[in-house]
């Protein structure tokens, strides 16, 4: 039984990471940012301001990840269409 030669010491080791791992790393990230901002926006707002629009502070992160009840009123607020998100 032949075994496998025994490593080098201080030996370099490449590292390949693939072009699609690390777009799709930079794309989420610039998400998690963006839903971040968004959600600040909204945080800044008093409770009068969110009334008015239509949401409670409870649902803001709801609605800045499109999962409230009207996505589109982050488009409405921010300028930014939610799906960017």
């Amino acid at each position: 039984m032949r075994h496998p030669p025994a490593p080098v010491i201080g030996a370099r080791v490449p590292i390949t990471v693939s072009a699609g791992f690390l777009a799709k790393a930079w794309r989420a990230l610039v998400r998690w940012h963006r839903l971040r901002m968004g959600a600040a926006e909204l945080q800044a707002l008093d409770n009068r301001m969110l009334k008015d629009i239509g949401i409670e502070r409870s649902e803001i992160d709801s609605v800045v990840r499109g999962i409230g009840r009207d996505a589109t009123r982050v488009e409405r607020l921010t300028g930014n269409h939610p799906s960017f998100f």
